[in-house]
């Protein structure tokens, strides 16, 4: 389902919008959850290249992202980094 939303928002914002952001940070989140880590760092990398091209992205998806890459860092045992 989450890929099938990142999908449509590709068809319909375009490949470098921050309306795809949600949909990395969910695809990213499952893979860790599945243990997929070099995956889910892939979404991140992606939602994180996306927001910080952007200008209009709001503090609740900066926060998302930086808690998801908190998790990304606790699964990879960079304990420095997820602080």
């Amino acid at each position: 389902a989450a890929l099938h939303s990142l999908r449509f928002r590709m068809n319909v914002h375009g490949l470098s919008s921050v309306e795809l952001v949600p949909a990395y940070l969910l695809l990213a989140e499952a893979s860790l959850g599945l243990g997929h880590i070099v995956q889910a760092e892939e979404y991140l990398s992606q939602a994180q290249w996306t927001v910080l091209k952007s200008t209009e992205c709001c503090s609740a998806t900066h926060s998302l992202l930086h808690r998801n890459l908190g998790l990304l860092y606790i699964a990879k045992e960079n304990y420095e980094e997820a602080r």
